[in-house]
C-alpha cells in the first residue's frame, strides 16, 4: 500500500510524508492502541499549548501592571518633591574673635588726684578666678601719671575718703592695665586716679570683666 500524499510505501504509517504527519488536517490511519496513544499526545499538547498562552498573558499582563505601578510612584514622588518647603540652612555662625575689642567708655575729665569709678561688679559664693580687660586711651598722661585701683567695698569706701587703704590690686603702668586671679566674694570698685599732681587727664575707658 502506497501513501496517498508522497506515493511512498506504507507500513502502517509514513515514515517519509512531513505532511502526512504534520498537517493539522492528519487523519489517523491505524487501528488500535497506537490510534489512541496518539490521539492522548495530541490532546495533551494542545492543553499545554493553551496553559503556555494562558501564562504568558499572564505574565504580560503582570508586567503592565509593575510598571504602571512605578511609573505612578514616581510621578507621587515628584509631585511630594514639588510640595515641600526647600530645607532651612541656618547661615553659618561666625565665632567671636579670641580677643574681641573691649568697648570704651565716653571721655572723662579727671582732675589732679581726683578717680573715676570704671567699673563695680560682684562675686557670690565661693571665690571664683576672673579676669578684666582693661582699654584705657589718654593722650596727655605721663608716665605713672594714672593709677588703676581694685578695691573691694569696704577698702573703696576708704580709699574715697581719702583714708589708708588695702587694694586688692593697683598698677600705674598702662601698659599692663588689668587683672587677672582670684576673688572672694563681695562687692568690687574698679577705680582709676589721676596721679599727676598739677593737670586733668582727659580719658577714654573700657572695661570687660570675665569669670572663669
Amino acid at each position: 500500500m502506497k501513501c496517498q500524499h508522497c506515493d511512498h510505501q506504507l507500513y502502517g504509517l509514513c515514515l517519509k510524508c512531513e505532511k502526512y504527519l504534520f498537517d493539522e488536517q492528519i487523519r489517523v490511519i491505524i487501528d488500535g492502541s497506537a490510534k489512541a496513544i496518539l490521539l492522548e499526545e495530541k490532546r495533551k499538547l494542545n492543553d499545554k499549548y493553551k496553559e503556555m498562552k494562558e501564562r504568558a498573558a499572564q505574565l504580560r499582563f503582570a508586567v503592565v501592571i509593575c510598571a504602571l505601578i512605578g511609573l505612578a510612584l514616581g510621578i507621587y514622588v515628584i509631585y511630594l518633591k514639588g510640595r515641600l518647603p526647600p530645607p532651612f540652612n541656618p547661615p553659618p555662625s561666625n565665632p567671636p574673635p579670641s580677643n574681641p575689642p573691649i568697648p570704651q567708655l565716653e571721655e572723662k575729665q579727671i582732675g589732679p588726684d581726683e578717680h573715676v569709678v570704671a567699673k563695680v561688679f560682684s562675686l557670690k559664693g565661693e571665690g571664683r578666678d576672673v579676669n578684666i580687660g582693661v582699654s584705657v586711651r589718654c593722650p596727655n598722661c605721663a608716665e605713672d601719671s594714672l593709677a588703676m585701683i581694685l578695691l573691694d567695698d569696704s577698702n573703696y569706701e576708704r580709699f574715697a575718703s581719702r583714708m589708708d587703704y588695702e587694694p586688692r590690686y593697683e598698677e600705674v603702668d598702662m601698659n599692663v592695665f588689668g587683672f587677672n586671679g582670684s576673688l572672694e566674694e563681695g562687692v568690687y570698685y574698679l577705680v582709676f586716679q589721676n596721679r599727676s599732681g598739677d593737670r586733668p587727664l582727659s580719658l577714654k575707658i573700657g572695661v570687660d570683666v570675665s569669670y572663669e
